[in-house]
């Protein structure tokens, strides 16, 4: 794309992103007297674009992000329609999402530092611990489930800052059209196992998904994904786990029992909601002495995306439009922030471990 193809009142800039019924654009808003403001672009894909179906998911989508107002949530400007196309204005995130992130980290041989990982879940933790809480003009819980809280839904800054996005598959209980009953919407492997086996979900199912997010990120490994969409499913139903300790063995043992406690097959046994573990993650941010989590992580972004880093006056490069990658050239420049994955015992068949440890005494957040 040129950058200079434009839709209503937006240039847009290049495709940034495509998913399963979308795509997303950075464009640039253009108003009087020169004003320019950078946003992300969201378009049904054209194939879809006469489908009721996926113009209500959409349109849903719109409504139900436009109400929630969150530092740790991407914010809608704008949603309408033109040229008989329904769009999306949202807030731009300059940075990767989290599975670009670890992507990088996979072809490096590294993996993101234990207080970024921390960090990042203790913001998805309040993002989701807001967006649960949401009550309608009455005071009644408007029973909202993000549903597919997975890498990447979660975009990371340049600046260090954590947004979860894509409510797309989310579903408030006062909203009966997103889900047909029997259709299962997400990616298995970041599924709970009430969600797979099309059990009733509420906001519990979120909080294992969240689990798989960070373990992954600590280890470099989901621990569910299988060969197959049924191996997949399979492994989510037994939710059986290692400790993530037994992939990294400088996990502190405080983040391991957050990690199994997020995974519990049975949501009874899990966290309870996201209040309870967003004080435990920022127990163990206090605890690595990293308050400052967004410079932190800005400063592992910019490390490990040397080329994403924007020139005076330059649109930041991102996505499929992104230059050669600059790592070889500048890998002598790495700092001791990046942590080499360590070597990892072979795997024998998963067992289920206990996870009834006792939690810390709460402390204020960071």
């Amino acid at each position: 794309m040129s950058g200079n193809q434009t839709f209503h009142r937006y240039r847009l800039v290049r495709r940034i992103a495509r998913g399963g019924m979308a795509e997303v654009y950075l464009a640039v808003l253009r108003g009087p007297a020169g004003f320019e403001k950078r946003v992300a672009l969201k378009k049904i894909l054209p194939v879809y674009a006469g489908m009721e179906e996926f113009a209500q998911l959409f349109k849903d989508e719109a409504r139900l992000t436009g109400t929630l107002d969150h530092s740790a949530i991407v914010q809608v400007h704008e949603f309408g329609t033109y040229d008989g196309e329904f769009y999306i204005a949202m807030e731009y995130v300059d940075g990767p999402d989290l599975e670009e992130l670890l992507d990088r980290c996979r072809r490096r041989g590294i993996l993101p530092p234990i207080d970024v990982v921390a960090y990042i879940g203790y913001e998805l933790a309040r993002a989701l611990e807001y967006a649960h809480s949401r009550v309608d003009g009455g005071g009644q819980p408007v029973g909202i489930i993000h549903r597919d809280v997975s890498p990447p839904n979660v975009l990371i800054g340049i600046a260090g800052e954590v947004k979860l996005t894509d409510f797309g598959v989310a579903k408030a209980a006062v909203r009966e059209a997103l889900t047909r009953p029997g259709v299962l919407r997400g990616k298995y492997a970041y599924m709970s196992p009430e969600q797979v086996r099309h059990k009733p979900m509420d906001h519990r199912s979120d909080i294992f998904s969240l689990g798989i997010v960070l373990y992954e990120a600590l280890t470099g490994v989901n621990p569910f994904e299988g060969s197959t969409d049924f191996q997949t499913m399979e492994s989510v139903e037994r939710a059986e786990v290692e400790p993530a300790g037994f992939l990294r063995p400088d996990t502190p043992a405080e983040l391991d029992r957050i990690l199994l406690a997020c995974l519990e097959p049975d949501p009874d046994l899990r966290y309870q909601d996201c209040a309870e573990l967003r004080r435990d993650l920022a127990a163990v941010v206090r605890s690595l002495d990293a308050a400052d989590g967004p410079e932190r992580t800005g400063d592992f972004l910019r490390d490990v995306f040397p080329e994403r880093v924007p020139n005076e006056g330059d649109d930041a490069q991102s996505g499929e439009d992104s230059p050669a990658l600059l790592w070889e050239a500048l890998a002598h420049r790495l700092p001791a922030m990046l942590v080499p994955i360590p070597r990892q015992p072979e795997l024998k068949a998963r067992s289920l471990v206990p996870r009834t440890l006792p939690a810390p005494p709460s402390e204020p957040d960071p």
